[in-house]
């Protein structure tokens, strides 16, 4: 995550903060927190992912806790391969449309089958029956 005291001016600056921790565990994969509520919107995560990916080698995506779903199509267009996860419930559906794949939030851990039941749905193309369980996943 984004310091939230004294605050990066550029996305290499972030770049190097992040490369720090890192480097304290090579052999783990390190995720990035884009957490924009608590850090403020500092840089676009797809900016940071740019340059985390090159610089950082145990680089493998980011928690994505934010409400651009712009920023996150690119995320998710440019790095098919890496772990980007959404984290709003009541995004769900539209993040798993867009080809988001894996998810971090408390209410996915509580009532994870309901979840993977509504991602298989938008997965086979079943729309509407996905509709129907986000409705019960958001009542």
């Amino acid at each position: 995550m984004a310091p939230c005291g004294i605050k990066p001016k550029t996305v290499p600056d972030l770049v190097d903060i992040l490369a720090d921790v890192a480097d304290a565990c090579p052999s783990l994969p390190f995720l990035y927190y884009h957490c924009t509520m608590l850090t403020g919107p500092l840089f676009r995560c797809l900016d940071i992912l740019k340059a985390a990916d090159l610089a950082i080698p145990n680089f493998k995506g980011c928690k994505f806790t934010d409400r651009d779903t712009g920023d996150l199509t690119s995320c998710l267009f440019y790095f098919p391969d890496m772990d980007i996860m959404p984290a709003y419930d009541d995004q769900f559906l539209s993040n798993a449309v867009l080809g988001a794949q894996a998810y971090i939030s408390g209410s996915f851990s509580l009532i994870g089958p309901l979840y993977k039941n509504c991602l298989r749905q938008v997965q086979t193309g079943n729309m509407s029956e996905a509709r129907q369980l986000m409705g019960r996943l958001t009542d």
